[in-house]
């Protein structure tokens, strides 16, 4: 009967890391989902109402990362593909 007890405790304690891995790769989906919706100009709350089985927290977590780094000049809300234009090499510049 204690072998059993052990057996059985044992195979429960090992899918523990399975479960938190779970766990935090939902709270990235989820982070995830906030910052996307900051980049498309969508509050917070209509991110939360359009994702309802995400968790509210975490969506905000995202939203507010995302905010932060348009206002720090990070990430581009426009996500214009300009390139910066270069000097054309002249005549004088080649010798």
């Amino acid at each position: 009967m204690r072998a059993l007890f052990v057996v059985l405790a044992t195979l429960m304690l090992a899918g523990c890391d399975k479960i938190e891995g779970l766990i935090d790769k939902q709270a990235a989906n989820d982070k995830a989902v906030g910052y996307s919706c900051r980049i498309a100009g969508k509050k917070p709350d209509e991110c939360m109402q359009a994702n309802p089985k995400a968790s509210q927290s975490h969506i905000l977590s995202g939203w507010q990362k995302a905010d932060e780094d348009i206002k720090e000049g990070i990430t581009d809300p426009e996500m214009k593909n300009e390139m910066p234009m270069e000097e054309e090499e002249t005549e004088e510049d080649a010798e």
